[in-house]
């Protein structure tokens, strides 16, 4: 699973950095400066992305910095506001609220900096790019793998992590309950 995300962002990042390094100076005059808001803290998924984020920029010869905002829509709002002041080329975020923080993309957009969302889309305005998981099958999977380690029936656990109210964790449980 580590490597299909790895796969799906690094491309799609590479992707953003040409675009952006072309509508912007070319890498010759300026290295490029990317930065990450993660909208929700550090797990196992969101150490990935970022880790990933960063070796895919630092290996292109850019910079790369990053805020987690931990569930707090006025703290990403900020950090992103930090990032632009720091002067970065572009952006990766997985917004803590979807329509929260859309006048801050739309500001970004105004700026002519590139904004990519990653995992958790935005609702009203349109980005560069969108990578994001199939959580329903990530679901599935994780219900073949329990059932798998703790066989069929009664001893089977039926529990997913993840709070319900976001849409993505939602599809996870329906596809772990489809499967169990």
């Amino acid at each position: 699973m580590k490597k299909n995300f790895a796969g799906l962002i690094i491309p799609a990042l590479l992707l953003v950095m040409v675009a952006a390094s072309c509508s912007r100076a070319s890498a010759a005059e300026k290295e490029l400066f990317v930065g990450f808001s993660a909208g929700y803290q550090l797990v196992q998924h969101w150490n990935l992305e970022i880790n990933g984020c960063k070796e895919a920029v630092e290996a292109a010869g850019g910079k790369f910095t990053y805020t987690v905002a931990d569930g707090n829509e006025q703290q990403q709002v900020a950090d992103v506001e930090n990032m632009v002041q720091m002067g970065i080329d572009m952006l990766i975020i997985g917004p803590c609220n979807s329509e929260g923080i859309v006048p801050t993309i739309e500001e970004l957009k105004r700026k002519g900096i590139p904004v990519m969302t990653s995992d958790i889309g935005v609702s009203g305005c349109e980005v560069t790019a969108h990578v994001a998981s199939d959580n329903y099958q990530i679901g599935v999977m994780a219900a073949e793998y329990m059932a798998g380690e703790l066989g069929q029936g009664p001893n089977c656990a039926d529990h997913m992590a993840g709070g319900v109210r976001h849409r993505r964790s939602r599809k996870r449980l329906c596809g772990h309950h489809k499967k169990v």
